[in-house]
This record gives C-alpha cells, structure tokens and sequence, in this order.
C-alpha cells in the first residue's frame, strides 16, 4: 500500500506505525474508530479527511496526525 501512493511506513514511539506521504484526500464513509484512524494515517501531511458519518467512534489514534 504504501509504495502504491508514494508514502513510508515508519514505527512510532509506542509500538504503533506512522505512514509519511500519502494522499491528498480521504473519505471516511463508515465512521468507526478503526477506519478514522486509518483515515488520518493514510491523509499526507496536509492533506483532507471527510468524515462522512459516524458511529461507534469510541477511540481514536492521532499519532499520525502529529508526526
């Protein structure tokens, strides 16, 4: 995945995974806690994440949003 948009998976400080580059732009359309994390983590520096709808977001990782 992360050759495909041109970005790098790097490990973080806690034993989670950072992913530098990415894309421009990311829909989020299921709205849990997983998949708005993958939305951030997945969004370039930068970048967009619409988050269409929610439910069930009960815990978020933002370590890709600080790196």
């Amino acid at each position: 995945m992360a050759e495909r948009v041109g970005g790098k998976v790097i490990p973080t400080k806690f034993g989670h995974q950072a992913f530098v580059g990415g894309v421009d732009l990311v829909y989020d359309c299921v709205g849990t806690g997983q998949t708005l994390t993958d939305a951030m983590k997945y969004a370039r520096s930068g970048g967009t994440v619409v988050e269409v709808g929610t439910s069930q977001i009960t815990l978020v990782d933002t370590a890709s949003a600080v790196v």
